[in-house]
């Protein structure tokens, strides 16, 4: 009889399964790659247009009115991709004192149930986000030729990323030991 229990046992999967997994596995990394690289360009604009602000403004006596908009902006943009970036690294802050005097696998399902309490929290919070959108599409932002809608779309597009990573890291906790996928080292926490 084998130590390993049935439903730790490892599923054979054809060649044809496992070429899909993989190629969906480096789509889900491409993507949240991109993502990083994404907050990384929001957050270098940011520092700049905050130091061209002080310049400007201190040094030369002439304040750049659109900056401030701006820069409410790009601080929306930088905190949506943060925030999935930091989940996709799996570096958000946890509170596991109490989590960790359980055994592994009661660890294991706390963390699965608040990966689909997430979860559900995520698409409870994308159903508002249409009418959210409409009734930001009529206000124009001051001193930029946009409107607040072109801004407030990084929340549905944030939530749906965040989905993204929680099916999968929930698809992951009941195919463990069976698929051949990797997880990225960027995934293994700070």
């Amino acid at each position: 009889m084998s130590a390993v229990p049935a439903t730790r046992r490892a599923v054979e999967y054809s060649n044809e399964e496992v070429h899909v997994l993989k190629i969906l596995d480096n789509i889900y990394h491409k993507i949240f790659f991109l993502v990083k690289i994404l907050s990384f360009v929001c957050l270098v604009a940011v520092i700049s247009l905050v130091f061209i602000q002080i310049v400007f403004r201190y040094a030369l006596s002439m304040p750049l009115r659109w900056s401030d908009m701006l820069l409410s902006v790009l601080f929306t943009y930088l905190a949506m991709l943060g925030l999935v970036t930091a989940v996709y690294q799996n570096a958000v802050p946890e509170i596991t004192y109490i989590v960790k005097k359980f055994s592994s696998t009661v660890q294991e399902r706390i963390s699965l149930f608040a990966d689909v309490l997430t979860l559900l929290i995520c698409f409870i919070l994308l159903i508002p986000t249409q009418r959210i959108l409409k009734a930001a599409a009529s206000s124009s932002i001051y001193m930029l030729p946009m409107d607040w809608s072109q801004v407030l779309v990084s929340f549905p597009i944030a939530i749906a990323l965040l989905i993204i990573i929680y099916l999968r890291r929930i698809a992951l906790y009941f195919r463990k030991d069976k698929a051949p996928i990797h997880d990225s080292k960027d995934e293994e926490g700070v």
